[in-house]
């Protein structure tokens, strides 16, 4: 009995001494509960921190995504136009060269049509063709407004009558100072005037 009751008495101390213990020990984890709960804080805020950090940053890359695709966009329309204004350079250069070479073309032929026509209408009396019955030799050439004039009866010195004589070569008609020469000559405003000149010792 007196071991059993020895024991009890051990148990009894080692409790009490475990329940001290466990008190102390409480005690001693009191300031390191309250810095648990201090860190936790802190570690809270660090991740509402890294929360705000990431959503910036996140905002910041897009930002610049943004900023380099816009940039992108702007190379490559200003390469687009550049292109675009250089093939339709090339295209006027070589629609110039076209026309140039039609306009040429044009020009010769202009040219050469003129010239025959004025050959044309300068060897006319002597064709065998030509449709009115004037004496070559009666017919002066003058060109320009009208063709000729012809003096009938000039070979034989007999002159009947004057003739204003204008040539037509292809679908071509008379132009208006042509035109006003007609209607002058048709409403006779014509006139006859000499001028006499003193000349002048040199």
């Amino acid at each position: 009995m007196f071991i059993v009751t020895v024991l009890l008495v051990i148990a009894i101390l080692l409790l009490i001494y475990f329940v001290l213990d466990s008190q102390t020990l409480r005690e001693q984890l009191q300031p390191f509960k309250a810095e648990n709960q201090a860190l936790r804080t802190q570690i809270d805020k660090y991740a509402a921190d890294n929360q705000q950090l990431r959503q910036q940053m996140q905002q910041a890359v897009q930002e610049e995504l943004e900023r380099w695709r816009n940039k992108e966009i702007a190379s490559v329309k200003a390469q687009q136009l550049e292109i675009a204004q250089r093939e339709a350079r090339t295209q006027l250069e070589q629609w110039k060269l076209d026309q140039e070479k039609l306009i040429r073309s044009d020009a010769v032929q202009r040219s050469r049509a003129t010239i025959t026509g004025q050959v044309t209408e300068q060897l006319a009396p002597y064709m065998s063709n030509f449709p009115m019955a004037f004496n070559p030799k009666d017919m002066r050439f003058i060109g320009s407004p009208i063709d000729f004039i012809v003096f009938c009866g000039l070979e034989v010195d007999n002159i009947d009558f004057i003739v204003f004589l204008e040539i037509k070569t292809g679908k071509s008609s008379l132009t208006k100072r042509q035109r006003q020469i007609r209607d002058a000559i048709e409403n006779h405003k014509v006139i006859w005037q000499e001028v006499q000149l003193n000349p002048t010792p040199i």
